[in-house]
């Protein structure tokens, strides 16, 4: 079970070190298709968040500006939305997100007001607005998503070197336990020994023999049960160990992605 928790932390080391490098906020614009509006859109990367999230804090942004919003999906419609630093009249709104790859994802926008779809060469100032609203928009659900993960990541790890240390605590009372057992062994063979040395055995000494023997035998056993316990302890320390490595990389490439949005 360790050495399968191992293999797939590893996994997610290499996943995230190839996806957290991902440049950091950033609006763009091409053209687009969303519903029944082709034309400029901006769009802005956003990493880590669910796309039903993403969706869902576009459409309170809009509702914030007495826009009439619903959503289907991964995708979302909006008209009569208040928005004077792009036009003095109501905007119908267009979005939709896109899976670019694992865990990154692009939200598509487009700002249509009366016949006009905005663009950075009919309204410069417009497209700035529209561009710093989802710059933050965008900005501020992969810093949550990764603070998120982050806390995640370092909670596992507190959590791994909680175990790390309980299990040296346990190896202590395992190898004590061994040296006890060995200790009775011994102290019960000499009982044996000094006994067999006695010309005649009387029926104290006959029932005192096979105390010590059996004595000899339960101590034997848990000498190899203990020694056993101690191997498996080993082990899993050295598992633990492992585990503990990649899961330092985990938080380390965590923290890395959440300063990307800081």
């Amino acid at each position: 079970m360790i050495l399968k928790k191992i293999f797939l932390l590893s996994i997610a080391a290499l996943q995230l070190t190839a996806v957290w490098s991902q440049n950091p906020t950033e609006v763009k614009e091409k053209e687009e298709l969303i519903g029944d509006i082709s034309g400029n859109a901006l769009y802005v990367n956003v990493y880590r968040a669910e796309e039903k999230i993403i969706v869902k804090q576009l459409k309170s942004e809009l509702k914030n500006k007495n826009g009439d919003v619903k959503t289907r999906g991964k995708k979302l419609s909006a008209i009569e939305v208040v928005f004077p630093s792009i036009s003095d009249s109501t905007l119908t709104v267009k979005a939709e997100v896109q899976e670019v790859k694992e865990l990154v994802y692009d939200l598509f926008v487009i700002f249509k007001y009366n016949d006009t779809i905005l663009s950075s060469t009919n309204n410069t100032s417009g497209y700035n607005s529209a561009k710093a609203f989802l710059f933050d928009l965008a900005n501020n659900l992969s810093k949550e998503a990764s603070e998120k993960y982050f806390a995640k990541q370092e909670k596992e790890f507190a959590s791994l070197e909680k175990k790390l240390k309980l299990l040296k605590k346990k190896l202590v009372k395992e190898e004590k336990a061994v040296v006890k057992a060995q200790k009775l062994i011994k102290k019960n063979q000499s009982v044996v020994e000094k006994i067999d040395r006695k010309d005649k055995l009387d029926e104290k000494a006959i029932k005192a023999r096979a105390k010590s023997e059996k004595a000899i035998l339960n101590g034997k056993e848990k000498v190899k049960d203990g020694e056993y316990n101690v191997e498996i302890n080993k082990r899993d320390q050295k598992e633990t160990l492992s585990a503990i490595k990649k899961q330092r990389e985990l938080v380390n490439e965590a923290k890395k992605s959440l300063d990307v949005f800081k």
